[in-house]
């Protein structure tokens, strides 16, 4: 989550001088909910996210998993990122 942090703080400068912002991740599922909230807060947002790859397994460790139509990701809306784990599936992942 460090990177949002960062992210936020490019975030202000493209809002104080007007420059667009463009986000990438390469980190599926929390790192994609993460990184949808800060390009949704932002003006500047404006050009197309890179998105890694879709990885319904990962997604399975969700109550409510991240939803993809469409070349499209909706945003969670739920407290915090929007996402709660469900640990009994998280625990499957488990090594």
């Amino acid at each position: 989550m460090w990177r949002n942090h960062r992210d936020a703080k490019i975030a202000v400068l493209s809002d104080t001088f007007p420059k667009d912002f463009a986000s990438h991740q390469t980190q599926p599922t929390i790192e994609t909910a993460a990184s949808l909230h800060v390009v949704a807060s932002l003006q500047t947002a404006n050009k197309p996210q890179e998105f890694a790859d879709v990885r319904p397994e990962l997604n399975t460790i969700f109550k409510e998993p991240l939803e993809f139509k469409g070349g499209h990701i909706t945003m969670p809306i739920g407290p915090g990122l929007g996402l709660e784990i469900d640990t009994d599936r998280m625990k499957a992942f488990a090594l």
